[in-house]
């Protein structure tokens, strides 16, 4: 197996809003840079937005001195999800956190449109 080098490596790095939260992220970010450790991919995703909480996407942005590039908003559908064992995105709901969740993964891992054929001419997705 092919060790993978750091440059290679998609990381996602996840805060809620909360001063404490947001401090946390800066100081790893900072840890990361002071190693320097650069990553092929990084995404900064906001979790449990509520704009009622005192802070905005601007002063999460402002403290980590980065983008936030998904905010996942707070919402109802999170804990009924939970409680009846149906993840989010295996349900059918086209709301705010499910879409917030599918654009996470879809910078983990892309999906292909075009289905490959595989050496024995079956049809492969992605």
């Amino acid at each position: 197996m092919k060790p993978y080098s750091i440059a290679t490596i998609a990381v996602v790095l996840v805060t809620s809003l909360d001063v404490p939260g947001v401090r946390g992220l800066r100081k790893e970010l900072d840890t990361l840079s002071a190693l320097g450790m650069g990553f092929a991919g990084r995404s900064v995703v906001l979790n449990f937005y509520d704009p009622k909480r005192g802070l905005t996407v601007a002063d999460v942005e402002a403290t980590i001195k980065a983008a936030v590039d998904i905010v996942i908003p707070q919402a109802t559908v999170v804990p009924v999800s939970v409680n009846q064992g149906i993840p989010l995105l295996q349900s059918d709901l086209r709301d705010p956190v499910t879409r917030s969740l599918r654009q996470v993964v879809d910078r983990l891992a892309p999906v292909d449109e075009a289905p490959r054929k595989s050496r024995f001419g079956m049809r492969m997705k992605g």
